[in-house]
């Protein structure tokens, strides 16, 4: 019997009958509804665990990231979070720094404005891949390294995160292992939507029609492939 994971359902590959599934904008969208229930408090009601590829050693493929292992947000409101927004050539959020074309020139899925007390307000830029096919395009890898240069160079406080499945392609895997590798590496994870779903269901999300506790058969693959710590 196979270890099904979130690609299974985005895909509805499991599923008889020939319904289509729904589009990453669905569910970066969905995302982005969870996240504003997580943070918009002073006390978060949960957190997301990120994640970083491993050397595949015991065929474990990921593992928590060392650094920042959480994504905790607070006292976030509606503003707080742009849904494929448009492109980010403009002045950076908090500061008088000019993002220009070369280094903004694109649209990543969701962006997070994160209040830090005491400290910079942090920035979460997040590309969000839903089938077992998908992966960036090379203008898209182009993009983000640029950006994640630009942000390192002006300090300004930020992760780049993808937001995949533990079954994704086996391109974004490489995609992954190459970001963590650069100089900025330190600030790229990945969240996991495997994770996102068991979230949801331990802190009580629910939105009308949505079958959480169903989808939990689609996290297996947490156990079968990351290493838990």
């Amino acid at each position: 019997m196979k270890t099904l994971n979130a690609t299974h359902l985005f895909e509805k590959s499991d599923a008889a009958g020939s319904w289509p599934a729904s589009s990453e904008s669905f569910w970066s969208a969905l995302f982005g509804l969870f996240i504003l229930y997580l943070g918009t408090g002073a006390t978060p009601r949960g957190q997301l665990r990120i994640w970083r590829c491993t050397d595949g050693s015991n065929a474990k493929w990921y593992e928590p990231r060392p650094q920042r292992p959480s994504l905790r947000l607070e006292n976030l409101t509606f503003d707080s979070i742009a849904l494929e927004p448009r492109t980010l050539s403009k002045t950076w959020p908090g500061t008088e720094l000019q993002l220009t074309i070369k280094e903004g020139g694109f649209s990543p899925d969701v962006m997070i404005r994160s209040p830090v007390t005491k400290a910079p307000e942090h920035f979460f830029v997040i590309e969000n891949k839903v089938t077992d096919t998908a992966y960036l395009a090379d203008n898209q890898m182009e993009n983000y390294e640029r950006l994640a240069v630009w942000l390192n160079k002006h300090h300004v406080s930020f992760d780049i995160l993808f937001l995949q499945s533990v079954g994704c392609s086996d391109t974004l895997y490489k995609q992954a292992k190459y970001f963590q590798n650069e100089p900025w590496g330190s600030h790229f994870g990945i969240l996991l939507w495997e994770d996102v779903f068991r979230e949801m269901l331990r802190t009580d999300f629910a939105f009308i029609g949505l079958p959480i506790a169903s989808w939990q058969r689609y996290t297996a693959a947490l156990e079968s492939d990351c290493i838990q710590r």
